[in-house]
């Protein structure tokens, strides 16, 4: 049995919310899309580091890394050609729910 845990992270930008449900596997794939479309951006801001020899579910990785995560989508959603970004769009419209 697998066993995975799901972030649940709010973002915001401008008027616009959204909630996202994810794993932070997801979260890599993302960060993984915008690099190869953005490969010249000094100002991307970095996923959280993995923890390779550490459980990803083990309760203090996953309340280190939910304010990480919540920050990383807050800090894309402030870059507004990665706000505009058709990966990003489809990622949080595949994976969010607005509010």
């Amino acid at each position: 049995v697998s066993t995975y845990t799901v972030y649940m992270i709010h973002v915001r930008c401008g008027a616009k919310r959204w909630f996202i449900y994810r794993r932070f596997s997801d979260f890599d794939r993302l960060a993984a899309l915008l690099r190869s479309e953005f490969p010249r951006s000094k100002d991307l801001p970095h996923l959280p580091k993995k923890h390779p020899f550490r459980s990803g579910t083990s309760k203090t990785i996953v309340e280190e890394r939910k304010p990480l995560l919540q920050a990383y989508l807050n800090e894309l959603a402030a870059l507004e050609y990665v706000r505009n970004s058709p990966h990003l769009l489809r990622w949080i419209a595949k994976y969010g729910n607005s509010s």
